[in-house]
């Protein structure tokens, strides 16, 4: 058996062991995706980035050519329209280096190229400027001088350079965030799919230890189930022998009972002092062990002789058990109070019984002042939750489970009388009934015992 345990609990380290590292693959492999994506995402966005620095540097010598495709036309035809290209290009060229300039702030030596391509656009928009105004005061042939000096075309050459070099700088950087895209989108794919395969693997085996521990799991409760069965036949047998042997045993202790107080009777000053004390001993216990036979019987009763369920009026079973103890109740000034109570399905005889014992508790473990005793009960979700409350000499919370076990006294059989079965009883009975009992209690400051009574066909009252 202590091998069987063993193993079980082999399989289940190794299953849960499997388990966790097929869970720390799967965060792991997250994460570093996780991280791989980021970087991706990033890498994408410079090279959108890099590639709206191409198109605006684009834009630049496209309004370049414009500016001059403008001026040229105005020089030959003289007509005014042709200048439209020149105007809106000269209008774009600034706007277009103050995006470049923002879109590569984070790149010194661009900034650097920014600041000369400005003053390069600047001249040359002059030069256009005065080519211009040259032709529409002194005509096209002084025009046509100062243009064949070349220095239009030069200027312009400054500015195709200045931009080639920017987009020579903007071509490598995307080049290089490409490449690193790529990489990263490589490694995330690798890495999701070596991390799924050591996940699936390892989720194997967990599933194999998972399958062999169940195939055990339910051998083992098969077996349980049986040992349960066992059980439950042997403990019946044990009540029924209980039952007979405490009913058997009547007959015989009554007989012996009935002649020892017969010779108490007879013989009572007739002999010497001790005869006298041992035939009172012997009384006393006969009588003691005939009351703790009754009891045990009583005890035996509630799984073997018990009534089946029907409506029981609670608050009904209340007054016939004040009625049983209507001496105990007068004889110690008890004041017994109720609320009201429900209808519930249960053995009548038995809640008698229950009601009895732990009314009768209280009255007899009462303190100075004469016993006050409360009985309530609420309806919960799925049950009533009774109470029977008094004010008397408590219990002390570590023998709160104890008490409810067969013979187990807190107290001398000289200073409060009993067999030490009541309670047991009342626990046997709650438990017939698919309840539990438990109590709640300081010493010296009362006690008050709960019980729960399933609430299926219960009637309120």
């Amino acid at each position: 058996m202590i091998e069987e345990g063993e193993m079980k609990w082999a399989i289940e380290k190794k299953a849960t062991l499997g388990f966790g590292l097929a869970l720390a693959i799967l965060a792991i492999n997250v994460a570093v995706s996780y991280r791989n994506t980021i970087k991706l995402i990033e890498n994408d966005k410079l090279v959108t980035h890099t590639q709206r620095v191409l198109k605006e540097l684009e834009g630049i010598l496209a309004s370049v050519n414009n500016v001059q495709a403008g001026q040229r036309g105005y020089v030959v035809t003289g007509e005014e329209n042709f200048l439209a290209p020149y105007r809106a290009a000269s209008a774009q060229i600034d706007e277009q280096i103050k995006h470049c300039r923002a879109l590569t702030a984070d790149n010194p030596n661009q900034q650097r190229r920014i600041l000369m391509l400005e003053q390069q656009a600047a001249n040359y928009l002059a030069f256009n400027k005065e080519i211009i105004a040259l032709r529409r005061e002194q005509g096209f042939e002084a025009t046509r001088q100062v243009i064949a000096s070349s220095r239009g075309e030069q200027l312009r050459n400054e500015i195709h350079a200045q931009v080639a070099e920017m987009q020579n700088e903007e071509n490598e950087l995307l080049q290089g965030r490409m490449a690193q895209s790529a990489t990263s989108a490589r490694v995330t794919t690798l890495t999701f799919a070596i991390a799924t395969l050591f996940s699936v693997a390892l989720l194997g085996v967990v599933y194999h230890l998972t399958r062999r521990y169940l195939i055990e799991r339910r051998l083992a409760e098969e077996s349980l189930q049986q040992t349960a069965t066992e059980l439950a036949r042997s403990n019946k047998e044990l009540e029924e022998f209980a039952y007979v042997a405490s009913h058997d045993l009547q007959e015989p202790l009554r007989m012996v009972v009935s002649y020892m107080q017969l010779l108490q009777r007879r013989y009572q000053g007739k002999l010497d002092a001790n005869a006298d004390e041992f035939i009172a001993f012997a009384v006393d216990g006969a009588n003691r062990m005939q009351t703790l036979i009754n009891d045990l019987l009583t005890y035996s009763r509630v799984g073997t002789r018990g009534k089946p369920f029907a409506p029981t009026d609670c608050t009904a079973a209340i007054k016939r058990v004040l009625s049983n103890l209507r001496m105990a109740i007068e004889e110690q000034q008890a004041v017994i109070t109720q609320a009201a109570l429900p209808t519930v399905m249960a053995d009548d005889v038995q809640i008698m019984q229950l009601f009895q014992n732990l009314i009768g508790n209280a009255i007899k473990f009462h303190g100075e002042a004469p016993p006050r005793v409360q009985i309530s009960a609420k309806r919960e979700a799925t049950h009533w939750l009774f109470s029977v409350r008094d004010h008397g000499i408590g219990i002390d919370p570590e023998y709160a489970e104890r008490i409810f076990k067969v013979f187990q006294r807190l107290h001398g059989k000289a200073e409060y009388p009993g067999t030490g079965i009541g309670l047991a009883v009342c626990k046997k009975i709650v438990e017939r009934h698919g309840g539990r009992i438990w109590v709640e209690s300081q010493a010296g400051q009362g006690a008050t015992f709960y019980f729960t009574i399933p609430a299926t066909g219960g009637i309120p009252t």
